[in-house]
């Protein structure tokens, strides 16, 4: 029986070649849309998922201040770890981590740049899993001169030969012996490294001894006894941190608790050590997946009704001769599951030629091998199960009801009850990918309203450096590289500054009006700023002045505001106004006075509010030294800079970007989004409009002899266009209506917190409507027009 069955479905595969390759081809492409857009999705998913303890382990993080003012800092104190281990009966142990983003690696006479090398505890083998090529876990990282490093590191730095007691010099200071060699890390981690050092070393901690009152650069993790809860470890961390300080010191900070299975999907914290997800993201991507593929089953269910009515002779002359529905279920099945099984085995022939290409495309490097991983075939086999479920189950029920002596005399007619299920699959299918189209042209909208608007400050022609504050010196030798550098022809101001617009710093301090009660002050964004901060980022100043060096008291006695700065505190007359801040001494403070306000601007993305913040001279903080330049004369003045540097800073990388840049760049998850957006949409109407070329095929082929009959009557081309186009055409207009009432809703929620908002909507309504309707007008008309210009003699001739 089953080779019957098999030689039956191979007859009519091949019978109907047109249709079983629309059948093939639309099915392996839908299937391999929705791999793509899930295997995304799991290796987002996946993060942390190849550490085995990760459900016992939590990262402290700090967070310095209250309310909408307050910034979390996912570093914490260098001390924070060893004293919870000791005095917190919840923690087990802890494991500190420092990174390094620009170290300078010397092996013999050769010299490297790395920017993934850490310090960590010498336990971190035994939490974390980093598995050993070489080298003893317990021991690798106990002594202060080991390193551990990666195998692909050890590949190219040592070769074939054993790295395992091979030297390196680090930044020109400290010798490494390597004690252990781990695989290579995978991208899935936000512990990602190349290199693992000890922590005990003195460039980790950058201070001497453990620290309680300086953190942001240390990140700390716990791995916690079984039974321990968050609230409880929580309260004992912040009793720790009062009884180690003090307690006004430690009602100016909380910390806060995430585990690490959290951190990639729940932090929005400062000083990340690596990429974090936005979850509502993912989820939206898992449901494209699912439209995209149920676009594909739609498409086989829509051609595989329209091809049942040509078998309905076949059906009662097996019924005639015995066969039961059981049988006939059975065989219209496992046809259905034959065509999916060669769908699905051509998606994964071009999942394997796309999926590296996407990946490259959207510029991320991914987590997981997902032909490696059970969980990739369960969801193959529930594609397969599912789609040839969903697209056997009408032709099989429906056929197999049939009664013989209706099939015979051939009663049914394609305008019959499937006309209406045809329509509905037609206009479902079109409103998935109009859908998917209205949200490709609402994202590229709101990415080019975000990159194109105002953000306040000028942001062309502006040249960043990164400039290394942290390190011994850098200090006393700020003003002469400022002056080198303003020294160079085309270089208009030079300002330093603790952030700039699209740098991920951030600080908050307290400021209280003098005259109010003393519990009566606000926590808002501080920025530490040069004199020439205001006319380097052409800031708009509205009220008062900038900062001049001509008054003595402007370097530490002056601020500026921003507008929201003086709405939040509530100043009708802001310039003159005495305030209060922070003095840098525990508890104590010091008198400033607002100079200037100045136009509000964004320094993050138009994703966030622009906070209150004010504007002080600290060249203690600056990160970051911003150049405003002549136009078009970058190339020559980056490299009179970095010969300046170098005079200056020999043993200092020179690191430039542009502001420009630095901001767009705060915005290259929207850019993924709109790129998975456009190529999925572009799959859902490819697929959507194969099924519909496969419909028109089958329509005109079932009203060859109404045509002829037309044409002979008198029916001209246009007429016969028009009678072949009306229908279908009506099936795609419903389904541009239906869609954009959801799309647009969809939009208006997804856009709530955006400055831009239903007011661009409108157009790319429009325009996706109009893709949709040209789109199906080719298909359509291609068909039309063989069939408007059959001979009418041949058409009659038709059987």
């Amino acid at each position: 029986m089953l080779k019957n069955y098999l030689k039956l479905t191979f007859r009519n595969l091949f019978r109907n070649k047109v249709y079983s390759f629309i059948n093939v081809a639309g099915l392996a492409i839908g299937i391999t849309g929705s791999l793509l857009i899930l295997v995304y999705v799991a290796n987002q998913f996946s993060f942390e998922s190849i550490h085995k303890n990760r459900q016992h382990i939590v990262r402290v993080s700090v967070r310095f201040g209250s309310g909408e003012g307050s910034m979390t800092l996912a570093g914490a104190m260098s001390a924070l770890g060893p004293a919870a281990t000791k005095e917190i009966p919840e923690v087990k142990t802890d494991v500190r981590f420092a990174v390094d983003r620009n170290a300078k690696i010397r092996v013999g006479d050769r010299e490297f740049v790395e920017q993934r090398s850490s310090f960590a505890d010498s336990n971190v083998f035994e939490v974390f899993t980093f598995p050993l090529i070489r080298g003893d876990r317990k021991t690798a990282l106990q002594d202060p001169s080991s390193i551990v490093i990666t195998r692909s590191i050890a590949t190219k730095y040592f070769g074939k030969t054993n790295p395992v007691g091979k030297t390196l010099l680090y930044n020109d200071k400290y010798e490494f012996i390597v004690s252990g060699v781990i695989e290579d890390v995978p991208a899935n981690t936000q512990l990602r490294c190349d290199f693992i050092a000890p922590y005990a070393r003195e460039m980790a901690i950058k201070q001497a001894g453990l620290s309680w009152t300086s953190w942001g650069e240390t990140y700390t993790y716990l791995y916690l006894n079984s039974g321990a809860t968050l609230v409880r470890l929580k309260q004992n961390l912040n009793d720790l941190l009062t009884e180690h300080t003090n307690e006004h010191f430690a009602a100016l900070l909380q910390f806060e608790v995430l585990p690490l299975t959290d951190i990639y999907f729940k932090s929005d914290m400062r000083g990340e050590l690596g990429p974090t997800g936005d979850l509502n993201s993912a989820y939206l991507f898992s449901s494209i997946a699912i439209l995209v593929l149920l676009i594909a089953c739609l498409n086989f269910i829509n051609l595989s009704t329209a091809q049942s009515l040509r078998r309905l002779k076949e059906v009662g002359l097996r019924k005639v001769l015995g066969a039961q529905r059981p049988s006939l279920i059975l065989q219209f099945f496992g046809e259905s599951l034959f065509i999916t099984l060669i769908g699905v085995i051509l998606s994964l022939i071009l999942f394997t030629l796309f999926n590296p290409l996407l990946h490259h495309y959207l510029n991320i490097q991914a987590g997981i091998q997902p032909l490696e991983t059970p969980q990739f075939y369960f969801i193959l086999v529930g594609i397969i199960l599912f789609t040839s479920l969903i697209a056997g189950v009408y032709p099989a029920i429906y056929l197999s009801t049939i009664q013989p002596v209706d099939s015979l005399r051939s009663t049914k007619t394609p305008g019959s009850s499937t006309s209406l299920l045809r329509r509905i699959l037609v206009v479902a299918q079109f409103t998935i990918a109009v859908f998917l189209i209205i949200g490709t042209f609402v994202i590229y909208r709101q990415l080019h309203y975000m990159r194109n608007s105002d953000p306040g400050f000028d942001k062309s022609d502006v040249l960043v450096v990164d400039y290394p504050i942290s390190k011994a010196g850098m200090q006393d030798k700020y003003p002469v590289i400022k002056q080198a550098f303003r020294s160079v022809p085309g270089v208009l101001a030079v300002s330093g500054a603790y952030t700039l617009p699209g740098v991920n710093n951030k600080e908050t301090q307290s400021i209280h009006i003098s005259g109010k009660p003393e519990d009566d002050y606000s926590i808002i964004q501080a920025i530490g700023v040069d004199y020439n901060f205001v006319s380097t980022l052409g800031l708009h100043l509205l009220k008062g002045r900038d900062f001049s060096e001509k008054y003595t008291t402007d370097r530490s006695h002056a601020i500026i505001l921003n507008e929201s700065a003086v709405k939040s505190l509530g100043l009708q007359n802001p310039v003159g106004t005495e305030v209060n801040l922070p003095s840098g001494e525990a508890g104590k403070q010091k008198a400033a006075t607002i100079i200037g306000v100045v136009r509000d601007f964004h320094v993050t993305s138009f994703h966030h509010t622009i906070e209150p913040m004010f504007l002080y001279i600290n060249p203690v903080r600056f990160y970051s030294i911003a150049l405003k330049t002549i136009a078009g004369k970058r190339a020559g003045i980056m490299g009179m800079l970095k010969e300046r540097w170098k005079q200056i800073l020999p043993d200092s990388e020179f690191s430039v970007t542009t502001l420009s840049q630095n901001y767009d760049d705060l915005y290259l998850s929207d850019a993924r989004n709109g790129k998975l957006f456009s190529i999925f949409a572009t799959l859902a109407i490819a697929v959507a409009c194969m099924g519909l070329f496969g419909l028109i095929s089958y329509t005109i082929e079932t009203r060859v002899k109404e045509i002829g009959i037309r044409k002979v009557l008198g029916a001209n081309f246009v007429n016969i266009i028009l009678l072949l186009s009306k229908d279908l055409l009506s099936w795609v207009l419903v389904a541009n209506f239906i869609a954009w009432p959801i799309a647009w809703f969809a939009a208006t929620r997804w856009l709530e917190n955006f400055a831009y908002r239903v007011e661009m909507a409108l157009w790319p309504f429009l325009v996706s409507g109009s893709v949709a309707l040209t789109i199906a007008l080719l298909t359509l008309s291609w068909q039309a027009v063989r069939a408007a210009n059959a001979d009418p003699v041949e058409s009659l001739r038709y059987e």
